[in-house]
């Protein structure tokens, strides 16, 4: 009730400032009534400020140390801050965090070292996406949704699949340019596919190996680094980045499973939609007043 009070008042305000009718208004958000999936939905109220999830930037802050490299220094000199650990649902841009990885990457000596990735992630860091992975049915399932929330996560690159005779193929698209000629590029795809391998992994055991693994990557010296990571042989100059996973790996039963919590994220879209459309209109109010909109709209969420 005290969400809805507040939506309710920043949709008049905001429309007042827009010359809309109080009326049209009060039908344009509906919150639910459910607190799980309202708890669920603000990160989606987050991502209409644009960036991704700030908590992502911890995983390279552990990539950095593994090195040991102190990622907030090096952030400092790229003219970053690095989000504060206790704010898990602040964004941050592409910009941000390329700028932190072409600071970063001089400095390290492996250049393979994205596919550390792997070791430093928890569920917690892709917020929403992260608890939906855990209780997925199977790992089809849990790909699907991270095709759906990866938007949530991070501002560029996509994740998508293609069904196919021997399986189920994972793409991931950087969106920076060519990895064979662009080197944060190729980082990048290192750090998503080996997160993606990892996330399969955790789910289904750590024996999960893909049958095909392509990159776009020029072939690196040592290709043995992603041999051993991916289990299998991996072809490089390719024209997408994927893995294939087997149809009965793709589908089998997950012991991790939660049918129900899994019912509740797939119900999250009809809970977000509305909420985002909250979010644009305090941003539309914020910057006709010079205050930043995002305030109101984390209390709306957190006010359920």
């Amino acid at each position: 009730r005290h969400a809805r009070q507040h939506a309710a008042h920043a949709l008049d305000s905001a429309g007042h400032r827009l010359g809309l009718p109080r009326q049209h208004n009060r039908h344009v958000v509906k919150l639910p009534t459910d607190r799980s999936l309202l708890h669920a939905a603000e990160i989606d109220v987050a991502a209409t400020a644009g960036g991704g999830l700030a908590s992502v930037t911890h995983i390279l802050a552990r990539l950095l140390q593994l090195h040991g490299l102190d990622s907030a220094a090096i952030a400092a000199s790229a003219g970053i801050v690095m989000p504060h650990d206790g704010r898990q649902h602040e964004r941050v841009t592409a910009r941000q965090v390329d700028a932190l990885l072409d600071a970063a990457m001089p400095r390290i000596a492996d250049p393979a070292f994205g596919l550390q990735a792997a070791r430093c992630w928890h569920p917690s860091n892709f917020g929403v996406l992260g608890h939906a992975w855990l209780v997925s049915p199977t790992l089809r399932a849990a790909l699907d949704n991270m095709v759906r929330y990866y938007r949530l996560v991070g501002e560029r690159g996509s994740v998508d699949l293609v069904a196919e005779p021997r399986g189920l193929r994972v793409r991931f698209w950087a969106r920076r340019g060519n990895p064979a000629a662009v080197p944060l590029a190729a980082t990048v795809v290192d750090i998503a596919m080996s997160l993606l391998m990892d996330m399969c992994r955790f789910n289904a055991g750590a024996a999960l190996r893909p049958s095909v693994v392509t990159l776009r990557r020029a072939p690196p010296v040592q290709p043995q680094a992603y041999t051993r990571f991916f289990g299998c042989e991996v072809a490089f100059g390719a024209p997408e980045n994927a893995f294939v996973l087997t149809r009965a790996d793709a589908e089998a039963a997950l012991p991790t499973s939660n049918r129900k919590l899994a019912g509740v994220f797939d119900r999250l879209p009809e809970v977000s939609r509305p909420l985002a459309c909250l979010g644009r209109q305090a941003h539309m109010v914020g910057a006709l007043v010079g205050k930043d909109p995002r305030d109101g709209v984390d209390e709306v969420a957190h006010g359920a």
